[in-house]
């Protein structure tokens, strides 16, 4: 039998309920749904710039794709009419790299059971709900239980990244639509990436004045 020990939370850390757990295992599910979304937008972009423009055919070609599978077309699409400069290369697989890590974090928490097993009294009368989540897991030794803790603020942090991730999406997605360049928007610097998150400003189009009474 596997047990978990469990730990005093700091302050900041502490689930109050069950309901305020629950409350926020929703608000990462549909946040990481945006950054679904956001992978389907930049495959979009990348079909239709390349002949495919009929976004019903997009729809049936993507409709039972996962998660996972989006990210793996979303990377080679990238790769294929996107990359040319090794530079580039370094960034986009830094962010690939993340899309990847909050997808196994997504599967960890939405796929786990999650159940209340008792709660903490401090001494200023504060209590703390214990949850503990369990995932059927498998290794060279076999099969076995994963039992795990989440606290508050690591949730909270996984939520924030994948608002993060919409963002370096929609940067993406402008490089696809060629308003931007990969230059514009990603930097790696020593192995951490930077985003310039200034090229998602709108863009001034300079409009051309015509003089109406100007004789044919």
């Amino acid at each position: 039998m596997e047990y978990i020990k469990i730990k005093r939370s700091l302050p900041g850390n502490r689930w109050k309920s069950e309901s305020e757990f629950n409350e926020y295992i929703g608000k990462f599910a549909i946040q990481f749904e945006q950054v679904t979304w956001r992978m389907l937008d930049c495959i979009h972009g990348i079909l239709a710039m390349n002949g495919l423009t009929n976004l019903k055919i997009h729809r049936v070609i993507l409709s039972n794709y996962s998660a996972r599978e989006l990210w793996g077309l979303l990377r080679n699409l990238i790769g294929e009419v996107l990359v040319q400069r090794e530079e580039d290369k370094a960034s986009l697989k830094i962010v690939f790299n993340q899309i990847e890590s909050l997808i196994k974090s997504r599967n960890n928490v939405l796929h786990s059971q999650w159940d209340l097993i008792g709660e903490m009294e401090y001494s200023n009368k504060e209590k703390e709900i214990i949850i503990v989540g369990k995932k059927y897991c498998a290794d060279k030794k076999g099969a076995g239980d994963e039992l795990k803790g989440l606290p508050k603020m690591e949730l909270v942090r996984l939520l924030n990244e994948c608002i993060d991730m919409c963002k370096k999406l929609q940067l993406l997605s402008r490089c696809i639509l060629k308003i931007r360049t990969l230059e514009e928007c990603f930097s790696n610097k020593n192995g951490s990436l930077v985003c310039n998150w200034n090229m998602l400003k709108p863009i001034a189009i300079k409009a051309h004045r015509v003089d109406l009474k100007k004789k044919r």
